[in-house]
């Protein structure tokens, strides 16, 4: 027995990468591969049993019993199936396996459940875009801190109130593991590649068959930056409102979204100055994914928005504040705020207009 895992990284493809395992399941079956999946193909496939996430939160916790239990159990399923190889795949596993200590429980529990060979793949994306993208799909947790701060908290990751993931970015701590722990990855038989918005191929190539795409065009879209923002200006105000309006907000298809341009290139570059602390450690992950652009300086964009102040413009379309105002409609007593706006949109305010927020709840 064989085991094919794709181990992340989180925000590099992996939604829709075992959303494609997941639709192509006969096919891999027919190959001698093994993917669990419901008995309803077309279910979510963060819900699917091929998403080992079990098993990487017991790696987590130190629960090596049960995730040999998991494993063993999909094992005997895939021999079941006559399949010679078990594929699976779980974003999280990686922020485990840089921790040598657990690569090596990892190695173990695959070695008691009858696995002979390992394979990962790991996913790697360009940290400008990364941790914009991490970041926004994380606004949704109360108390974030803001952007630049939390990009940096990342490189100096030590103190008691820093929390991995949450309140620091934590790319910079676990790239620098990786590379320390590499000798041991290489029993793994771990192979590299780097982001791009259609991961078909690259999964194609780990699995080594031809795959149908499954019929879906978008798969766990993050906010953009200005949504973001507001989520965190919310949270120290209005936490309890937070989380349903990230789920909205998700919602919204991105060409009823105002541009976050001057943010977004505000913010890349926040992410690229502190890359610059770490240069040897990303020139050799450049070396191993073959990418020279790997971690490149952004290009500030033509349409980046500025004011008198220089300050960047938080602007939200008709239908973003129409999301914000269908959240407020189910609780009265925060009208107070957007009455004035609520009934300028009632009179038929142009598709186009755009609202300047310079802060929210006090201050508009």
């Amino acid at each position: 027995m064989e085991l094919y895992f794709h181990a992340g990284l989180n925000k590099a493809g992996s939604t829709y990468a075992q959303e494609l395992m997941s639709f192509n399941y006969e096919k891999l079956l027919q190959s001698g591969i093994y993917y669990p999946n419901p008995k309803v193909v077309n279910s979510i496939a963060r819900n699917s049993p091929g998403n080992a996430l079990a098993f990487t939160k017991a790696i987590q916790a130190g629960q090596l019993k049960n995730a040999t239990h998991f494993l063993q159990n999909h094992v005997t399923s895939a021999k079941k199936n006559n399949c010679s190889r078990l594929l699976l795949s779980n974003e999280s596993l990686y922020h485990e396996l840089v921790d040598h200590e657990k690569l090596a429980g990892f190695e173990a529990i695959c070695k008691d459940t009858g696995i002979t060979n390992i394979k990962v793949l790991l996913i790697f994306r360009d940290p400008v875009s990364h941790a914009l993208s991490a970041y926004n799909h994380r606004a949704g947790s109360n108390q974030i801190p803001p952007f630049p701060q939390w990009v940096r908290n990342g490189l100096s990751y030590e103190g008691a109130s820093y929390e991995k993931g949450k309140t620091g970015y934590e790319f910079w701590e676990e790239i620098t593991k990786f590379h320390n722990n590499l000798k041991a990855f290489e029993n793994l038989g771990v192979e590299f590649a780097a982001y791009s918005s259609d991961v078909t191929d690259t999964i194609e190539k780990f699995c080594g068959i031809p795959l149908d795409r499954p019929p879906l065009t978008v798969s766990n879209v993050s906010l953009n930056c200005i949504e973001a923002e507001l989520l965190r200006i919310m949270g120290g105000t209005r936490p309890k409102y937070v989380r349903e309006l990230w789920r909205r907000l998700k919602e919204l298809p991105r060409n009823e979204k105002a541009p976050d341009n001057y943010l977004r290139y505000k913010n890349q570059v926040a992410v690229h100055e502190c890359s610059s602390e770490i240069a040897p450690v990303l020139a050799k992950l450049r070396e191993l994914l073959d990418d020279d652009q790997f971690a490149r300086a952004p290009v500030e964009s033509p349409t980046a928005l500025f004011d008198k102040q220089e300050e960047p413009y938080l602007l939200l379309s008709r239908s973003q504040l129409e999301v914000l105002m269908s959240l407020f409609d189910e609780n009265p007593a925060e009208h107070n705020l957007f009455a004035r706006i609520k009934k300028r949109i009632s009179k038929g305010v142009p598709y186009s207009l755009r609202y300047r927020i310079k802060a929210l709840f006090g201050r508009t």
